[in-house]
């Protein structure tokens, strides 16, 4: 089994928008959320962005710490 890669800023960001844009825009596509939580992303301020940013070296530390022999691989 795969070990996920660690999520980041931008991932966070999109977990913890996605249901409310969801509700905002009932029936729209999956690629449409991904498409409008992109502009909301971009539109934040710069605080909100390094609080998530903040939140992923958090979540990047931890991850280290339960596999730490851990090296991204891409499928080929």
């Amino acid at each position: 089994k795969r070990t996920p890669r660690p999520p980041n800023a931008f991932i966070l960001y999109r977990k913890a928008k996605q249901a409310e844009v969801i509700r905002d825009n009932p029936g729209v596509s999956n690629k449409d959320v991904s498409c409008i939580i992109g502009q909301m992303w971009k539109a934040e301020e710069p605080s909100v962005q390094d609080k998530f940013r903040e939140q992923a070296e958090i979540e990047k530390k931890r991850h280290k710490e339960l596999h730490p022999n851990y090296k991204y691989q891409p499928r080929k």
